[in-house]
């Protein structure tokens, strides 16, 4: 807490800042939030007829197990966010600008120098975890192309990232989820089954009874 005491501004600028943020990047991200959770679209269901859905209906069809479904919906959700791109973006930018301007008042490197010291973590820190996610890419590329592989196609299209493989009624007990879990993810890597293991035997997984 006395560390943060450094980069804040004088009680008078602190109190403006305050005030002026509610009819500044409040109430732009409540324009967002209004925005997102009241958008909707038409999309063709599997009878062939129109329906409207939320955006949250036409998320999910990323995972139907039939394709065109899913190609649809891919569609919808990119027309969907394109009919409200303006306001977004908008709203975006006045949080960020807000945001922006009271950092560097005060004394602030940037925006990411708050969420690090929120974090508690430095850029060092930060950098690494970056190189690690970058040092993964391809083993997520050989993954998307078997996917490809395995439905079919020579690349994989964006609205068959999450596509489902095969079907299955086999319902696991939780023991045999983790027994599942560690023997399969052991053949892909022991560093993610011990990781795994760990999760299991430290109860960092909530489990209902």
């Amino acid at each position: 807490m006395a560390e943060q005491s450094e980069y804040m501004m004088t009680p008078p600028e602190e109190e403006l800042a305050s005030e002026l943020f509610l009819s500044g990047a409040t109430a732009w991200n409540k324009l967002q939030g209004n925005l997102t959770s009241q958008l909707s679209w038409q999309i063709e269901n599997e009878e062939g007829k129109l329906t409207t859905l939320p955006m949250t209906g036409i998320i999910n069809l990323r995972g139907h197990e039939n394709e065109e479904m899913r190609r649809r919906g891919y569609e919808a959700e990119l027309a969907a966010w394109k009919s409200i791109e303006t306001p977004l973006a908008a709203a975006m930018n006045g949080v960020k600008g807000s945001q922006t301007t009271i950092f560097k008042r005060r004394g602030r490197e940037d925006a990411v120098h708050k969420s690090l010291d929120q974090a508690r973590i430095d850029r060092a820190t930060l950098e690494a975890m970056l190189e690690a996610m970058q040092s993964s890419f391809p083993m997520f590329r050989k993954y998307l192309k078997a996917k490809a592989q395995k439905l079919g196609k020579e690349v994989l299209p964006w609205w068959d990232i999450f596509a489902p493989l095969g079907k299955s009624s086999r319902k696991f007990s939780y023991p045999e989820a983790q027994t599942f879990v560690l023997e399969n993810f052991g053949k892909f890597s022991e560093e993610l089954a011990d990781f795994a293991n760990t999760a299991f035997s430290k109860n960092w997984i909530d489990v209902g009874p």
